[in-house]
């Protein structure tokens, strides 16, 4: 790369013969230098990025096109869809790449443009605070409210049927299409869904998991707002991928836990049992993170930057035998779990902030007396009413909301 990389456009990335060999080996000496270019000119990480994406896509559909004939491509076909353009037929899309025979390259543009859209709206159009019930959003357009506070969906491994609390719900039948469900799970609820292909997903209060009724051949792809517990089915011919707003996760089969709330600054993923791979940020450059059990990741909302660290997985998956433990947490996570799993409004004070404790709780017990035991271990007090608590510590003098 040349000396004036920090003025680099998009068109010399991908003129840069040490680039593009990194982008398509991942080779461990120029990651650690792309690593450092990145935190000297952190401006640069828009157009880095994209000149990644660029090559890694169109190396994966084997093209022979020069890098700036890949280029114009990718601006055309971009420009093409973000018009409003649901669908690039292969005729349309011909001529905007001026007669460059790559029909395979073109759908795969076309597929990450929608995938870009799909995951934009995936982002922006969830708000949690819409639902006071769990609700099921099937792909033939129904909305089935589910009253139950621990609610299941199960479905058939036919992929035409489902049963929700137990009552069974027809399906179209299954197509070579595949269009998504939404399982959404409020505040104060929790739910368990099992996939077509036995997965089995356990989804904590104010959640929301986007999947398909049944899944294509060679992938089984997911999407996740909120706290979910993956016990996986092994298929080594199809990958199972879990999409946040900031990670993917990519595994055959096994167990794992994901924290990602859109009103936290961070995700947290913790394995259990199995090996899972992890690309923080969604960047699509660098090496994956593999995981091993007891072992977690946690990947900063605000940029690239991702830490890893060993752990009691337990303490991350109680939740599911409604406990939660929590090891030298800061107060405010806890009280704000507290919140989420009991459809209740927790403020607090500037000191409580500060607050670290450890301690278990019970999720069977009313709020009242889970938040008595969280004042008890943090040596502070509490007021409620009407489900709005504001909580304080108790050496802090006329601390007001």
């Amino acid at each position: 790369m040349k000396d004036n990389f920090q003025k680099y456009k998009l068109e010399d990335f991908l003129d840069d013969h040490d680039f593009c060999r990194w982008a398509k080996s991942n080779d461990p000496e120029l990651a650690k230098h792309y690593h450092q270019f990145l935190e000297k000119y952190p401006e640069q990480k828009t157009t880095f990025h994209e000149a990644y994406q660029i090559i890694r896509l169109l190396e994966d559909e084997k093209l022979t096109t020069d890098p700036r004939r890949k280029l114009e491509m990718w601006k055309n076909i971009g420009a093409a869809y973000n018009k409003g353009k649901k669908t690039l037929t292969i005729k349309r899309t011909m001529r905007y790449a001026a007669g460059i025979m790559i029909v395979f390259s073109i759908s795969a543009l076309a597929w990450y443009f929608a995938a870009q859209n799909n995951s934009m709206h995936f982002q922006t159009a969830y708000n949690i605070q819409d639902y006071s019930q769990t609700h099921l959003k099937l792909d033939d357009g129904r909305l089935i409210p589910i009253d139950s506070e621990r609610s299941s969906v199960e479905y058939l491994q036919a992929g035409n049927q489902i049963e929700v609390d137990g009552k069974a719900i027809s399906l179209p039948n299954a197509s070579s299409k595949t269009e998504h469900n939404e399982l959404i799970v409020p505040f104060g609820k929790q739910s368990k869904v099992i996939l077509a292909d036995h997965t089995e997903i356990w989804l904590n209060a104010g959640s929301r998991l986007v999947y398909p009724s049944h899944f294509e051949k060679n992938s089984r792809n997911v999407q996740l707002q909120g706290e979910a517990y993956f016990q996986v089915r092994k298929d080594p011919l199809r990958p199972f991928i879990v999409e946040t707003a900031n990670s993917k996760i990519e595994v055959l089969g096994t167990s794992f836990n994901v924290k990602a709330y859109p009103d936290e600054d961070a995700e947290e993923t913790v394995l259990v049992e199995g090996v899972i791979s992890l690309n923080p940020g969604k960047k699509l450059w660098g090496s994956d993170i593999i995981v091993k059990p007891d072992q977690q990741v946690i990947v900063d909302n605000t940029n690239d930057s991702y830490a890893v660290r060993q752990v009691d997985a337990e303490t991350y998956t109680s939740w599911i035998d409604g406990l939660f433990i929590f090891n030298e947490a800061p107060l405010p996570r806890v009280l704000k779990r507290v919140a989420r799993f009991y459809d209740i409004d927790i403020d607090w004070s500037s000191a409580a902030e500060e607050k670290i404790v450890s301690g278990k709780l019970d999720l069977k017990e009313d709020f009242q007396r889970v938040l008595d035991a969280v004042a008890l271990i943090s040596n502070g007090n509490y007021s409620e009413n009407d489900r709005e608590v504001f909580f304080k510590l108790k050496n802090e003098e006329d601390v007001t909301k």
